[in-house]
């Protein structure tokens, strides 16, 4: 069996200090089909002058303004050449210099039209995965970093929906989980070291949860009080309140503290976005 090409998609805005490491990451790889792109949102910072350096090894570099990620996620779907996509962030690495060796072996190949491993956060070392069901899947997402998409799988079923800013990833595998006929797999292994320092502020996506709650409710028939939709209901009532909708925004808060594994982790959480809204940390929602 051949090795099938592999684009490996960076988007990057103002990452000087990581970019490097990322793209390093990729370089060293043993695997030895792969074409590295990417796609900067005009960096200013000079990440441009670090990608230069690698300018022989990346297939395709682009900078411009986009709007947003996972519009710029896109960008780089269109100017990829491989059967498989993956998605490495600017401040991410590839766990060992044989990651894509061991992923893409031909067994899980075969087996697989979106093949997904495991991540280690940078801050404390604890990994992160597992396999999923699309039950499972409802109540957390994969991480993006971990997640190869065989490219056909954009051609029939759409890209990422940039109505979504902070969570379109969480919608297109949800989308695709929702489908038999999509052979996911998964691998027990660390694909990438991921860093989940983050910003101190919280954003929130304005619409992904209100979406996807509805379509829980009309299309899979999930009972209002069903414990899998807690973060829904916890995320959907913010935005409710934000909206000045108190009423509804307070019966799904509340639901959120009633049902679900994680009772007081929303109660709590309640009160630290009051603390961070009373406070100089504020939260977005875009």
């Amino acid at each position: 069996m051949t090795s099938p090409l592999l684009s490996i998609v960076i988007v990057v805005y103002n990452a000087k200090g990581t970019i490097g490491q990322a793209i390093q990451s990729v370089l060293e790889q043993t695997y030895n089909n792969i074409e590295l792109l990417i796609i900067d949102g005009g960096s200013t910072d000079g990440t441009l002058e670090v990608i230069k350096e690698f300018a022989p090894r990346i297939a395709y570099t682009v900078s411009e303004k986009d709007k947003g990620i996972y519009d710029a996620m896109n960008k780089g779907i269109a100017a990829s050449r491989g059967e498989w996509i993956f998605f490495l962030g600017a401040d991410d690495r590839l766990y060992t210099d044989t990651t894509i060796e061991t992923l893409f072996h031909p067994a899980n190949l075969e087996a697989a039209d979106f093949l997904y491993g495991d991540v280690e956060f940078t801050s404390n070392k604890r990994r992160y995965g597992g396999s999923k069901t699309y039950r499972q899947l409802i109540e957390q997402n994969i991480c993006h970093q971990a997640i190869f998409y065989r490219r056909a799988l954009f051609g029939v079923h759409g890209n990422y929906n940039i109505r979504y800013p902070i969570l379109a990833d969480y919608e297109m595998n949800l989308r695709l989980f929702r489908q038999p006929a999509i052979r996911t797999k998964y691998v027990p292994a660390i694909v990438t070291l991921f860093n989940d320092k983050g910003a101190s502020n919280v954003t929130i996506d304005r619409y992904f949860h209100g979406d996807m709650l509805g379509y829980y409710l009309a299309n899979d028939h999930i009972s209002f009080f069903s414990p899998l939709l807690q973060q829904y209901h916890f995320y959907y009532g913010y935005v409710s309140l934000f909206n000045k909708q108190v009423l509804k925004g307070s019966r799904h808060i509340l639901m959120s503290w009633l049902s679900g594994k994680r009772k007081l982790f929303f109660f709590l959480l309640t009160g630290k976005f009051l603390l961070m809204n009373l406070g100089n940390k504020k939260i977005k929602i875009r």
